[in-house]
């Protein structure tokens, strides 16, 4: 075996360590309970939200209904003719008596769209410990508890390990197929390699550590406010940690068209944020692995090559199988697997030519270290959909 099959072969080892060692791992983290944080904090949990996204109502309808002792929800939406004002309206008439409010109206402090629309909230906010959480999070009864679990004294900053269900349509399926592999197996290795990756899906920090970063706000100025957040934990001395108990995602109805756009979107903020994860997480998926076990046993057995594919491939389905029957006991289908995986380096290499993005309406421009800055307003549809809409 000359050096480039071995270098090929070392290559596909160890992808094949990490994707049945990760596979383990995720299956074996999301069973571990433990309590760290003493006491029952009162929480004050923010929803920024724009635009009604699939199952809206039901997913926040859920935080209006949490086991705990004391917390309130904030709802929030920058544009006063935003369609999700109805239906958060309808919900609070439901629930009068919920410890809820919506706030209507952002302050531009930054070119971050989301940070702007959270901060009227991160104002009137009652309590020290925040919680951040995504419009298409459906909450378990124990989202705040399973939250506190992992804090303790060192701890900067909580993020949910988030899965996905109920993906319907080709769009729907692939995406939840990714969460439940690629994705959440990713964020249990960051975890347990003492990466710092913080979701802002569901991120829950105390106020007064925030104030000691500068205040939550001044994270607006990066595309992944969220990352940075986690980045100036650590620099503090503080570190993330990461939920046990998974966050359920509500994916619904989506298009292929959708789904490619969100993962464009997601691979050019990489690639800015994290490059040095952007150029070699692509080589982690099975299709890459499958061209690195052609050539790495190539240079010893060339007769068990294209066994050596299938097994890869094979292998590969069995532990995305695993791992999705155990985090949400469903099956997956074979076919569209396959083909979100034969999509997954395209989708990479597209966005490869890309620094904009497009994050529900708002047209951003991707600068070195993660930082963003506003961009007109695009002029064309087709532009709109060529940069990646969908949030």
């Amino acid at each position: 075996m000359d050096l480039f099959h071995g270098v090929a072969f070392t290559i596909w080892t160890v992808n094949v360590i990490l994707v049945v060692g990760g596979s383990l791992a995720t299956v074996i983290w999301t069973r571990i309970r433990e309590r760290k944080a003493e006491g029952t904090p009162s929480f004050s949990i923010l929803k920024p939200l724009k635009g009604v996204d699939s199952g809206l109502y039901e997913n926040l309808e859920t935080f209006l209904n949490l086991d705990y002792p004391q917390y309130e929800v904030i709802f929030s939406v920058a544009d006063d003719q935003d369609p999700a004002i109805a239906v958060v309206r309808r919900l609070l008439a439901a629930y009068p008596r919920a410890p809820a409010h919506l706030i209507i109206g952002d302050d531009v402090i930054a070119p971050n769209p989301k940070v702007n629309n959270l901060a009227r909230s991160l104002d009137a906010a009652r309590h020290d410990f925040i919680v951040i959480s995504d419009s298409y999070i459906r909450a378990s009864d124990d989202y705040l508890q399973n939250l506190l679990d992992v804090y303790g004294p060192d701890t900067g900053v909580v993020t949910g390990l988030r899965c996905g269900y109920g993906g319907k349509g080709i769009g729907g399926k692939l995406e939840e197929y990714h969460m439940n592999s690629f994705y959440i197996r990713s964020q249990v290795q960051a975890r347990l390699a003492h990466q710092t990756f913080c979701l802002g899906s569901t991120m829950m920090f105390a106020r007064s550590l925030a104030e000691q970063l500068g205040g939550f706000k001044v994270f607006g100025h990066f595309a992944c406010e969220d990352f940075a957040f986690g980045m100036a934990c650590k620099r503090k001395g503080k570190k993330v940690s990461l939920s046990h108990a998974p966050v359920r995602q509500f994916i619904g109805q989506r298009s292929f068209q959708e789904f490619w756009l969100r993962h464009l979107r997601w691979h050019i903020l990489r690639k800015y944020a994290t490059p040095w994860i952007f150029f070699i997480d692509w080589l982690h998926r099975p299709l890459p692995a499958s061209v690195l076990a052609y050539l790495g046993i190539s240079g010893f057995a060339p007769q068990l090559a294209l066994e050596a594919v299938l097994a890869t491939n094979a292998l590969w389905f069995l532990c995305d199988l695993f791992v999705q029957r155990a985090i949400i006991n469903t099956w997956i289908n074979p076919a569209i697997w396959l083909l979100k995986e034969l999509l997954a380096p395209f989708n990479w290499l597209h966005s490869l030519i890309g620094r904009h993005i497009v994050w529900r309406g708002n047209k951003l421009k991707l600068l070195t270290g993660g930082r963003v800055e506003a961009v007109p307003k695009y002029e064309t549809q087709e532009q709109d959909q060529s940069l990646g809409k969908v949030s």
